[in-house]
């Protein structure tokens, strides 16, 4: 029963919230509130550093907690265990609402000076060596796959991780090569030595997108968190 009432107790919250809500600013000094929020490992490396910076010198009572995404993530936003997610685009948006954050710049990277490699990289290189990817799941949430099989190309993956940031390290310690974000490689530029490529291939225009739900539209502290990841990314 109380699974049957959770759906018009939610809805009738958004009601009285939507009447009731400040749609002010916070005062960042006295405002306390832990916000749960999915942020891919790509963008949380460029935002959150200034976002955290923010809450330490200005808002001791906000907390952020970074979950694990996963592909169905809007249930977690409709069941409001999730403020937000930064992450790629849902399946149904029929009760959400969605922000394009940015559109990715795809780019090639291996180890410094890779035997194999000569610069440009060429589509048959890199062809033939062995990638890292994201896993299966992760995968299937970009265009990436998808360009790669409009043009006959099937690649080798030997090793697949679950996040980005598992890419850098083994691709500066072996001979795999793989596709990053552009901004999130020049973030993590200085940590390894690393090489950049452009793509041999031509990619789809594709974005990062913020998404909440419609009842935390007008919700100031939400409001504010939404606009300082937005800031945080044009800084850029």
């Amino acid at each position: 029963k109380a699974k049957e009432l959770i759906e018009p107790v939610r809805e009738a919250l958004g009601i009285i919230g939507g009447q009731v809500v400040d749609t002010g600013e916070i005062e960042l000094a006295t405002y306390r509130r832990v916000f749960r929020v999915i942020i891919s490992d790509v963008l949380e490396s460029v935002a959150m550093p200034k976002i955290v910076r923010t809450i330490s010198e200005q808002a001791r009572g906000i907390k952020i907690e970074c979950i694990q995404g996963r592909a169905n993530f809007e249930e977690d936003l409709r069941a409001g265990t999730l403020d937000l997610a930064c992450f790629s685009y849902p399946g149904d948006t029929s009760d959400l609402t969605i922000m394009p954050i940015e559109s990715i710049d795809f780019v090639v990277v291996t180890r410094r000076n890779h035997p194999q490699i000569k610069k440009p990289l060429d589509l048959e290189t890199f062809a033939r060596l062995s990638h890292i990817a994201f896993n299966r799941e992760l995968r299937a949430l970009t265009t990436v796959n998808k360009s790669l099989t409009a043009n006959a190309l099937e690649l080798h993956v030997a090793y697949m991780v679950a996040k980005a940031w598992s890419i850098p390290p083994m691709i500066e310690r072996t001979d795999l090569i793989g596709i990053l974000p552009r901004n999130f490689v020049e973030e993590i530029s200085d940590n390894f030595d690393l090489d950049v490529h452009d793509v041999p291939i031509d990619l789809p225009e594709q974005h990062h997108y913020m998404t909440w739900h419609v009842n935390s539209d007008n919700d100031p502290g939400h409001k504010w968190l939404r606009e300082s990841i937005m800031s945080a990314m044009k800084r850029n």
